[in-house]
């Protein structure tokens, strides 16, 4: 009887374990299983600085996203354009903007451009591979014409701005004059007095709660799904929640509390998006990807210490920013700092070959874009070269460790500023609190903030200033005398590479670009420089006409005005 018993459990416990669903957790060669494609969560914030983050800085409050990136992979050279729409560009299309014409500026309200409609997009070709495609928050690539706008570029749903800010609570630009805030192609204004990055967390929670019922429902749209949040936060106007401002630690630098309050309010949607993951199922099989689009504003706020530099320039602190990649269940290697080389552009591919496209997608599609998924999960290198940018006379490349900078890289933010100006006018923006409460926590703050100063002035007493000034560095005086006449779009000019206007630094043993070592290899310099002239036969010239009178522009119901200009195809 024992003898029959026991057979019996063995046989029950071989039939149970034949019939379990084991989730495939690993990949084969550089992809993941065939049978359970990956979601993709892509999350942007805006113009956050290297030193902005918890695990560069410890002093920064963000208790979701410092968990995610320290159980994830955290990509300590990870760069992007020094500004906006350009580095947005580069993540859509996989090249790099000068192949696009959008390497010069951001695309202002009044610009009739957006992003060509000849480059295909990653929302796009993953519509083609059976995904859904969402994005919440901040386009910044076009709208004067319908054909920009984010729901003709490959995204099915759309909730955000179409501008490059707004303010957080009214969706207003232009100190009010405008409504830039639309779901799909409908102005919204049933937002209005919500913080924006409570809006696009709740629209993320909302679309994932409806992925999870259709997996729940086994049904025929259950499809994996990209979703793009691109957070305004912390781009100034500074905005932030009542709610986390309390929570910021009170410093000298008024504009810097703020500022951090900002973070802390991208990170609370963050949780809540976390959430929605976990409850719904979708969390193991999601690869979330965080990263900035450029380095932080300093005169904002910001900080990009040690690196040099500021957004908008060439250097370290304008194009290197903070990313990781937390898969804990796809890596092979979760929770480790990767010090390889990888650019905005490398997202396309990377997520196209997780996705299952046949074929080399940066070959079959002409990307400038590598895929890195073994670079990310395996620390294999893949990358060892890659362009800051090229605009005219302008630019800089990296080969191996060394990269060279031409012509005006922009002007330097010096370190972080003690900030004294009144930074609480935002108080004033804050719906639902009464004008009582909001005086006393101006009168509040303004107390703490004048007690730190006085113990900073005490401490620090050569360093107190009471506004930001600007450096007048080296890169400032060649400013006036380097840079030739802007082209047009049937214009592109070679560089000259005038001797006082050229950087060379090696960023392994100089990370923080402190000693420009041109002289003393003239050799690397003439090699950087052949590089850089090969690169200049791919550059299309800069798609940037100058804004139109916006008085000459019909705007309904105070919405900015739309659908006024002709849509480009760019060869």
């Amino acid at each position: 009887m024992k003898k029959i018993l026991l057979t019996f459990f063995a046989v029950l416990v071989a039939c149970q374990l034949a019939t379990t669903k084991r989730p495939v957790r690993r990949k084969k060669g550089n992809r993941l299983s065939r049978h359970v494609r990956p979601n993709f969560l892509f999350i942007l914030a805006d113009d956050l600085g290297y030193n902005d983050v918890s695990w560069h800085n410890p002093e920064v409050p963000m208790p979701t996203l410092d968990r995610l990136a320290k159980e994830g992979v955290i990509m300590e050279s990870h760069y992007t354009n020094p500004v906006c729409s350009p580095s947005r560009a580069a993540f859509l299309t996989g090249k790099y903007p000068f192949r696009t014409g959008r390497q010069e500026k951001i695309i202002m309200p009044f610009q009739p451009t957006g992003l060509s409609l000849n480059v295909t997009t990653l929302p796009q070709e993953l519509l083609k591979l059976g995904y859904q495609t969402h994005m919440a928050g901040k386009w910044h690539l076009g709208f004067c014409a319908n054909e920009y706008l984010p729901t003709r570029r490959g995204f099915q749903t759309f909730l955000g701005i179409y501008n490059g800010a707004a303010d957080y609570y009214s969706h207003t630009r232009m100190s009010g004059k405008y409504h830039d805030f639309f779901d799909g192609e409908r102005p919204a204004r049933e937002y209005k007095n919500k913080h924006s990055s409570i809006v696009y967390g709740d629209r993320a929670v909302e679309i994932i709660n409806d992925i999870g019922e259709k997996k729940r429902k086994r049904s025929k749209d259950d499809k994996p799904f990209f979703m793009y949040l691109a957070f305004q936060n912390p781009h100034t106007v500074l905005q932030p929640t009542l709610r986390s401002f309390k929570r910021i630690k009170t410093t000298v630098n008024q504009m810097r509390d703020v500022y951090t309050a900002l973070v802390l309010d991208m990170d609370f949607a963050v949780q809540n998006v976390m959430r929605a993951l976990k409850k719904n199922k979708l969390y193991e099989n999601t690869i979330i990807v965080f990263t900035s689009d450029n380095g932080g504003s300093i005169k904002e706020g910001a900080s990009n210490w040690p690196l040099r530099g500021n957004k908008n320039t060439l250097f370290e602190g304008g194009t290197r920013v903070p990313t990781f990649v937390h898969a804990p269940h796809l890596l092979k290697n979760p929770s480790y700092v990767n010090e390889r080389l990888m650019h905005m552009v490398d997202w396309m591919p990377t997520f196209l070959n997780l996705a299952g496209f046949k074929g080399n997608p940066s070959l079959k599609l002409d990307l400038d874009g590598i895929d890195q998924w073994n670079t990310i999960s395996k620390n294999i290198s893949v990358r060892t070269e890659m362009v800051y940018n090229i605009n005219h006379n302008v630019g800089a490349i990296r080969m191996g460790d060394y990269k060279i900078i031409f012509g005006l890289s922009g002007r330097e933010w010096c370190c972080e500023y003690l900030v004294v100006a009144p930074w609480l006018r935002w108080i004033h923006s804050i719906p639902g609190v009464s004008e009582r409460k909001k005086q006393i926590y101006k009168e509040h703050y303004t107390m703490l903030w004048e007690r730190s100063k006085l113990r900073f002035e005490r401490d620090h007493p050569s360093n107190v200033t009471g506004r930001n000034e600007e450096i007048q560095s080296d890169e400032d005086l060649y400013e006036q005398t380097t840079v030739s006449s802007v082209g047009t779009l049937n214009e592109v000019q070679l560089p000259v590479f005038n001797s006082s206007a050229v950087y060379l630094f090696n960023l392994r043993t100089d990370p923080n670009e402190q000693e420009n070592i041109r002289d003393k290899h003239p050799e690397i310099v003439e090699q950087l420089k052949a590089r850089v002239l090969g690169y200049f036969k791919l550059v299309v010239p800069e798609d940037g006409p100058p804004e139109v009178d916006e008085t000459k522009l019909q705007s309904i119901d105070g919405v900015i005005p739309l659908n006024w200009c002709q849509a480009k195809f760019r060869e």
